[in-house]
């Protein structure tokens, strides 16, 4: 994907090991929008790999849609927003389709307000 890069992840817990996505992410991402069951989680493991490591730009929002809306605000001219939920989607959807069309859906109203920058 280009640079820079805004990526949203989270979705239902399964309880994974979170440390090597949380340094991924820190190393290649401009910033990380979590959210979801597991979005608390994967914060906190964002937090502490961030003290050792680049120091991208963190939010948690709970239901998906606020996390869509922070990422997209948090965006500057030429940056790129990701869904890569990493976790599957029923936490909040019926289906990954599901939770797809609803961020396109989003992703699409915000531009039609002239909220894209």
């Amino acid at each position: 994907m280009p640079s820079p890069l805004l990526v949203i992840v989270g979705g239902s817990d399964k309880h994974l090991e979170l440390q090597s996505l949380a340094r991924e992410l820190c190393a290649r991402v401009k910033g990380v929008i979590c959210y979801g069951e597991v979005g608390n989680r994967v914060f906190r493991a964002l937090a502490e790999e961030r003290d050792t490591n680049a120091q991208p730009l963190i939010a948690w929002d709970k239901p998906f849609a606020k996390a869509v809306e922070r990422a997209l605000s948090m965006a500057a001219p030429g940056d790129h927003v990701l869904l890569s939920p990493a976790f599957a989607s029923f936490d909040q959807f019926k289906s990954f389709e599901e939770r797809g069309d609803t961020f396109s859906r989003l992703a699409k109203a915000w531009g039609e307000r002239g909220e894209r920058r």
